[in-house]
């Protein structure tokens, strides 16, 4: 009885929002209470692929563990994204909640208030974007995953953020500082690494962390004109966060940390991109993927806390557009981890110790509203097969291929 309530209630409200788009909507523009203005944008898709020699993640991966002679794994999905876009311009108030339907089915993926002040100065509350998820390779900015080892970037964490925004003419100046709630996938990893068949490769003998401690992010954009095209970027970003190690001799605290530099310079539709992160005690953030590795941030052996830093470099090369449709991307991304303050490189059983990913991607305009993408990736991975010091590490080459539809609205 109660579930046929549910539905029931579930097919009047359905019924009630459907009701006041099509009495209330104009020019592609709900008007809902209070003069606030509610736009509908989003996309319908589809992606299919397959990786050879390459730790499956979805279909695509950002490492190669696999088999020399495992078999070629092929995998595909359909996607939806539904983004409602609120704006009240009296009120100087701005929302999204934004739903996507993988992993799971409409999920909730962003839900933010943006309450602008005069003179630039705004406030962010709920689920954005966080201010380290921040890449300015083309690739990234299709949201294809898992994007190249090095930049996976922190994913849309609950925060509180403040900034400021002004157009000084020649340049644009963007400058946010955040309370992030970073959870521990993409931030600070500690734990077990266990296979998918459940057997332990590896445990960095850690055994607790103070999750609740938010992560405090600043950044800084300047876009500026150079007469060549659209305005170019230069970015910087960092991130803080302590973090209470529990080990055998007790707790310890540590201190996380991130910086990032990037540009972008536009000249005439054709693109240069570069970035540099640097991270300690972060390798969530450098965004290691796969069903049986990781690399820790921490890890405890002999008494005492071995704390990993990574060093990512990433170049990428875009197009302007060849016959009006077409565009081509070239990138690289080198992803390196060490240990800090320690004579010794000490990883763990299936720890990677380095990722090189080369790429190429076209992006096809077929009309105004939908596009075709297609790329080919290839992954070096460096990683140990067992408890290592030093050199004594294995290498593999994995090869991954993708085409993607997608419907824009």
């Amino acid at each position: 009885m109660k579930n046929q309530v549910r539905k029931v209630l579930f097919v009047i409200v359905i019924s009630i929002f459907s009701l006041s788009i099509f009495t209330n909507a104009y020019g592609g523009t709900i008007t809902v209470k209070g003069d606030t203005e509610v736009r509908l944008k989003g996309f319908l898709g589809y992606e299919g692929g397959y990786s050879t020699k390459a730790t499956p993640y979805f279909y695509k991966s950002n490492t190669s563990m696999r088999a020399k002679n495992d078999k070629t794994n092929f995998s595909s999905r359909a996607q939806a994204r539904l983004s409602f876009l609120f704006n009240n311009s009296q009120a100087h108030t701005a929302g999204n909640i934004t739903m996507n339907s993988w992993p799971n089915n409409f999920n909730l993926f962003l839900a933010y208030i943006k309450q602008q002040f005069g003179n630039g100065y705004y406030v962010v509350f709920g689920k954005d974007w966080s201010l380290v998820n921040q890449r300015l390779f083309r690739l990234s900015s299709f949201t294809f995953k898992p994007y190249a080892a090095g930049f996976q970037g922190s994913k849309r964490p609950p925060q509180v953020q403040i900034g400021y925004k002004d157009d000084f003419g020649d340049y644009t100046l963007n400058m946010s500082a955040a309370g992030e709630y970073r959870d521990a996938e993409h931030g600070i990893v500690i734990g077990k690494n266990i296979s998918p068949s459940g057997s332990v490769f590896s445990d960095s003998n850690i055994i607790s962390e103070r999750k609740t401690i938010p992560a405090i992010v600043g950044q800084v954009k300047l876009n500026f004109k150079t007469g060549f095209g659209r305005p170019s970027l230069l970015m910087a970003y960092y991130e803080i966060q302590p973090a209470y190690l529990g080990c055998d001799s007790g707790e310890h605290k540590e201190t996380s940390y991130l910086y990032s530099f990037a540009s972008k310079i536009n000249m005439h539709g054709f693109s240069i991109i570069g970035q540099y992160l640097h991270t300690v005690g972060f390798s969530g953030i450098a965004g290691i993927k796969g069903n049986s590795l990781k690399t820790y941030s921490y890890i405890y052996k002999n008494n005492k806390i071995i704390k990993r830093k990574s060093d990512a470099f990433g170049f990428e090369a875009v197009s302007p557009f060849i016959g009006k449709r077409l565009k081509v991307i070239l990138g690289y991304v080198y992803l390196n981890f060490t240990n800090d303050a320690e004579s010794d490189d000490y990883f763990l059983k299936n720890e990677v110790r380095r990722v090189k990913t080369a790429y190429i991607m076209s992006v096809i305009n077929v009309t105004k509203l939908t596009k075709l993408f297609m790329e080919w990736d290839n992954i070096r991975t460096r990683y140990a097969s067992d408890n290592k010091f030093n050199g004594n590490f294995n290498e593999t080459t994995g090869n991954q291929f993708w085409v993607g539809y997608r419907y824009y609205f």
